[in-house]
């Protein structure tokens, strides 16, 4: 999966494959460490054009092909946005 790293948010974010308007292939039903912590949506806003709604969820992440991963992990998994073309 594509990232962009920005330094300035506060949560990392990731695109659910249940997402109709998202890119994303990320499919929590996947993996044997997922947790839907969140319980209920929410949104988040960045800046004045981009809105994503999801839920905290909890995941295994790593990076570099496996090589260093960190678990559990607390992120934000969206299920609707806008602002992202």
């Amino acid at each position: 999966m594509n990232l962009i790293y920005d330094t300035g948010s506060d949560w990392l974010v990731v695109e659910s494959a249940k997402c109709s308007n998202c890119q994303s292939n990320y499919d929590p039903e996947a993996s044997d460490f997922f947790v839907d912590i969140g319980g209920r949506n929410e949104s988040k806003v960045y800046g004045s054009f981009m809105r994503v709604e999801g839920r905290t969820v909890q995941d295994q992440v790593c990076l570099k092909k496996r090589e260093v991963c960190i678990d559990p992990f607390n992120f934000f998994l969206v299920t609707d946005q806008s602002g992202i073309p």
